[in-house]
């Protein structure tokens, strides 16, 4: 019975780590949601939770594991002619190069910053990288009025009405329309 249990715990855990919303969970198991939040706080299922975060850690860790030791038999032969008898000068260069581009991990993952309401980031740039865009792009503030306008191959919304041929008995969406029709969209 507790292997039973177990095996649905980790399921459910399974399910909410890839983001399956509570509605359904609970349309899942034919409970309510009240129940199924129920049983989430149990400590069955925070165990279960654990034990899915330990396993995605593990493969995550063999992977990187993996890439790693490949990265290191390419390079250690790339040293291994670098360092031999008479190394070739332009085999030399492009390692250089590649050496260059490579990226160096210091964390166990690289995981992008999850942009959160009212975060804050402080992003140091490089003066000379700064110099460069500030040369490459000019970027000032225009109003709309100098905007440019582009033409576009589309009926007014008076032109529709008089195709179509739109009775005035729709009063409220006639006066909307009439709103919308004198303004001048400009695509930017």
């Amino acid at each position: 019975m507790t292997d039973q249990l177990d095996e649905r715990m980790l399921k459910l855990a399974r399910m909410v780590e890839q983001g399956v919303p509570e509605k359904e969970l609970a349309n899942l198991y034919g409970i309510e949601e009240a129940q199924l939040l129920e049983v989430l706080a149990s400590t069955d299922y925070l165990s279960a939770l654990a034990h899915i975060h330990e396993e995605n850690f593990d493969k995550e860790d063999l992977l990187n594991k993996g890439w790693q030791g490949v990265e290191e038999f390419a390079v250690s032969t790339v040293l291994g002619h670098l360092q031999g008898p008479t190394p070739d000068p332009d085999y030399a260069l492009r390692a250089a190069a590649v050496a260059n581009k490579a990226i160096r991990r210091g964390k166990h993952v690289n995981e992008p910053i999850i942009m959160q309401p009212n975060m804050q980031s402080v992003i140091q740039l490089n003066v000379a990288y700064v110099n460069k865009l500030e040369q490459a792009f000019n970027v000032a503030e225009r109003p709309p009025a100098m905007l440019e306008k582009t033409q576009t191959n589309m009926l007014s919304v008076k032109g529709v009405k008089s195709l179509l041929g739109v009775s005035k008995e729709i009063t409220e969406d006639v006066e909307v329309i009439d709103d919308l029709d004198g303004i001048d969209f400009v695509n930017a």
